[in-house]
């Protein structure tokens, strides 16, 4: 089986591909065979090279090289093309025969094959076959067809299909009408008894997808493995609740992603990927969401192990929370886990910035690796690269963290001789953001369960309005914010018979504001309206506390369980509406626990990005309950420094914590202490005021007297 073609040189071993296979019979040569293969390469390759996929094309072939080629790339053939003679089950190599029923099976087996062309005579069977087996287009013959007739309808397909950039449907259309006033000899046949001239038109296409092109085949999430269908969420927008494993066919915009970290976990040696990007970029959703699906998906069957570090008990071994031993030899073991595909398992450790938000700040915080990080490192080390020259377990390791703190990840891994790779996941792009929009109702099965329409302004893609006016932002946090779009645009057609977003929907939306602060802002005050207790908890700040509440001081979502939610605000009496009215407005949510449910027991803040909003608009608040909390945290340290006994809070300020009292978590032991001491200490203090007072009226009032009688004044 020969091969003539080089690779182009912006293909990677992962590219879709192209095959083209010829075959000849000596007995029953074929003359153009040999041009159509030079037509078909001299049409295919630019278009190739422009959407980088490779063509590859086979000028000799024998039913073994086909098998083992088909083995090999079963992952990335998009299109299969043969031309050479053919009967009804079976296609005529140069060597051999390829069998329908197993050249059905085979090719159900390559997951990206998209349109398979058999330009031989009278394969009908063998199209259908094909055409069961789940390939979604097949262009095969009824009868015997013209050796030169073949040729150029080839060509013709292809050109349309390639250059012209037409669908399979508009190609085959296409070519057929430039084909019928040709007349040809020499069939492609193998029933030698038939007679030289047919008058029907021969070739047909099985399809379920006409308007597929060449394009699509470039397309990142047409090159995704394939995930099986499940029930499909309720409403096919999160707003600003993060993607789980149960989201994952509704899970857009990070197709290149995956596919690219696909490639390095295939492709690269080191043993260790270090994922990193910005906070609120979607690195959770892009693991439990993205990437941990396609990992498990039928064609890969890789074994995955997911794990927060965040989760991790600070006063347990972190090896044997994460692997089960602390023993190098175990963890070897517990990694080293056979897949039915040959691939690696995958184990995932998300949010490893937690590891340093551990870690006691010292001066040299920044240059030293915290203990359970150098804890971590040297046992990977010890098990990837084995002292006594076993071999490493057949794993891939994925540490992800902020960006802001991959550069001492990535040091630390260096000084412990932990080999790794690096993934930055970017904020989306417009192509990933016209990707998360129009998808939903691009797709048949989504359109067909959501029933989402999207009509284009007549100068453009509502999906581009959309598009441009977030990224005029470029300090907006775009994934977040999109979700919120998309999220009330879906609530305002959610309950219509039709559901069509069009640009006057959208305009009538974006007044009320697109940005993330916007929406913090809406909701808070939709509560201060809507609820009987809402303006008294927006008033006093009550509700920006609770959120505070659920934010790290590193201004991260932090969980917080209902126990705790309960010690902090029993002298709330509508606490429980509070934060119901917060969860039905997607700012607070119920984590999702290992089993894709969600937690009733605790709840988080919606997004890391909201919680960097809140912590700004909790410092900047003039609200009762943050005045009171600013008031305390500093004066508070000023009296414990002068051992209780000054720095007391005067009358104004005491005033303030009245007020300020409904608006934030119950006052601690001690903030109660300062508070009373400084009551006390005010009351002692008016009394000595009030006191002195007298006596400097007293003191007047003799010092008076005696100054008349001394110079003869008389007194009545």
């Amino acid at each position: 089986m020969n091969s003539t073609l080089p690779s182009p040189m912006n293909t990677s071993p992962s590219s879709p591909l192209i095959l083209l296979i010829f075959a000849n019979d000596r007995t029953a040569y074929l003359d153009s065979i040999r041009k159509e293969r030079q037509h078909l390469i001299s049409l295919l390759q630019p278009a190739a090279d422009a959407l980088g996929l490779e063509l590859k094309d086979i000028d000799y072939s024998t039913v073994e090289g086909v098998i083992d080629l088909l083995n090999l790339q079963r992952e990335r053939l998009a299109v299969l093309h043969f031309a050479g003679h053919s009967g009804t089950n079976l296609l005529r190599l140069d060597e051999g025969d390829a069998h329908a029923s197993g050249l059905a099976a085979k090719l159900a087996e390559c997951p990206n094959l998209k349109l398979v062309f058999l330009n031989g005579c009278n394969n009908a069977a063998l199209v259908k076959a094909i055409a069961d087996a789940g390939i979604p287009s097949v262009i095969g013959t009824r009868q015997p067809i013209a050796d030169d007739a073949a040729k150029h309808f080839s060509q013709g397909f292809f050109k349309a299909l390639a250059e012209q950039k037409r669908s399979v449907a508009a190609a085959f259309a296409q070519a057929q009408a430039d084909v019928q006033t040709l007349a040809g000899q020499h069939y492609r046949s193998l029933d030698l008894s038939l007679p030289a001239a047919m008058q029907e038109w021969a070739w047909f296409m099985a399809s379920n997808t006409p308007d597929w092109q060449l394009a699509d085949a470039a397309n990142p999430c047409n090159r995704l493995p394939a995930l099986p269908r499940g029930e499909l969420p309720a409403k096919p927008f999160k707003n600003l609740y993060y993607y789980t494993a149960a989201d994952a066919e509704i899970f857009f915009g990070r197709c290149r992603a995956i596919l690219e970290v696909l490639q390095l976990l295939d492709e690269a040696k080191e043993p260790v990927l270090l994922l990193h990007g910005g906070t609120g970029v979607g690195k959770s959703s892009f693991l439990l969401a993205g990437l941990i699906p396609r990992l498990k998906a039928p064609s890969r069957q890789q074994p995955v192990h997911y794990l927060r570090y965040n989760e991790l008990n600070p006063q347990q071994d972190p090896l044997t929370q994460l692997f089960g031993s602390s023993d190098s030899a175990a963890i070897r073991a517990r990694l080293d886990t056979p897949t039915p595909t040959g691939l690696p398992a995958i184990w995932i450790i998300d949010q490893m910035e937690e590891i340093f938000f551990a870690h006691e700040r010292t001066q040299d915080a920044k240059t030293s690796i915290p203990p359970a990080l150098d804890t971590l490192l040297t046992a990977l080390h010890s098990v990837f690269y084995p002292p006594d020259g076993s071999g490493r377990p057949d794993a891939k390791l994925i540490l992800s963290l902020r960006k802001e703190w991959f550069a001492e990840l990535h040091d630390a891994c260096r000084a412990h001789q932990v080999n790794q790779h690096d993934y930055l996941l970017k904020p989306l792009d417009k192509p990933a953001i016209l990707e998360v929009i129009e998808t939903p109702a691009a797709t048949l099965h989504l359109q067909q369960h959501y029933h989402l329409r999207i009509t284009n302004t007549a100068d453009g893609r509502l999906a581009e309005q959309i598009a441009d006016d977030l990224l005029t932002d470029k300090q907006s946090n775009i994934a977040p914010t999109l979700q919120i779009i998309l999220s009330r645009l879906w609530e305002r057609v959610e309950h219509q018979q039709e559901r069509v977003w069009d640009e006057d929907l959208y305009l009538d939306e974006q007044r009320t504001g697109l940005l993330l602060e916007d929406y913090l802002d809406q909701q808070l005050q939709d509560i201060a309206a809507k609820a009987s207790w809402g303006m008294e908890a927006k008033d006093s700040g009550l509700l920006l506390d609770v959120l505070h509440t659920h934010t790290t001081p590193q201004g991260t979502a932090k969980t917080v369980t209902a126990a705790a939610y309960e010690t902090l605000y029993p002298h709330i009496p509508y606490r429980a509406a509070l934060l119901k009215a917060l969860k039905d407005r997607y700012l607070i949510i119920e984590p999702q626990t290992n089993e894709n449910q969600p937690s009733k027991s605790q709840t988080r803040l919606a997004h890391d990005t909201l919680a960097q909003l809140v912590k700004t608009s909790f410092n900047a608040s003039e609200l009762p309950g943050q005045r009171m909390q600013r008031i305390l945290t500093h004066r508070y340290t000023d009296w414990l420094n002068n051992h209780r006994q000054a720095s007391f809070l005067d009358d104004y300020e005491l005033e303030i914590c009245e007020k300020g009292v409904v608006g934030k978590y119950r006052l601690t032991a001690e903030e109660e202490s300062f508070i009373q001491a400084s009551k006390k200490n005010n009351r002692v203090r008016n009394i000595m005021e009030e006191a002195m007072t007298v006596i400097v009226f007293i003191a007047s009032f003799y010092i008076s007297i005696s100054f008349l009688t001394g110079h003869g004044v008389k007194l009545l």
